[in-house]
């Protein structure tokens, strides 16, 4: 049987995304195994700034591709808000996963509401982890203090 060594942050979120990846393998790939290679990114060490701050790119794929370009891993299962803009021609996309739903949520307190009744604004903080998420709410002019935090 043939392993197929996946590379992934160790990060909560990209561990689940890539046991998906995972497990797709398993199910449709015969004679193959998977394992987890679970990496610690610049991104992930740097805590004490915005990443908005550090102005780096890659700061969440740099080792992962790292890893990839020395053999120590096959495939790398990213989430594609961390990617760069630009894709290293030697290290290309080469699939997707099915998204699941991609809405945001907001999440009030029980019977709050962005407008009242009469259609008057409430008094409303947002708090933003994601400059791209914070850009979008400010375009659409909505009536409320963001925070990037």
């Amino acid at each position: 049987m043939r392993k197929i060594r996946i590379g992934t942050r160790e990060s909560r979120l990209a561990c689940i995304q890539a046991q998906i990846v995972a497990g797709y393998i398993r199910r449709n790939c015969e004679g193959y195994e998977t394992e987890l290679v679970k990496i610690v990114t610049a991104g992930d060490k740097i805590l004490s700034k915005k990443l908005d701050e550090i102005g780096q790119k890659g700061l969440f794929v740099k080792e992962l591709d790292l890893a990839l370009k020395e053999g120590a891993t096959d495939l790398s299962v990213h989430s594609l808000k961390d990617m760069p803009m630009e894709v290293p021609g030697e290290l290309p996309i080469i699939g997707f996963s099915r998204r699941e739903d991609a809405r945001d949520v907001l999440v009030l307190p029980e019977q709050r509401q962005l407008l009242s009744g009469e259609g008057d604004t409430m008094d409303v903080v947002v708090l933003f982890g994601d400059l791209c998420i914070l850009g979008v709410v400010l375009c659409h002019q909505l009536e409320l203090d963001a925070i990037l935090v």
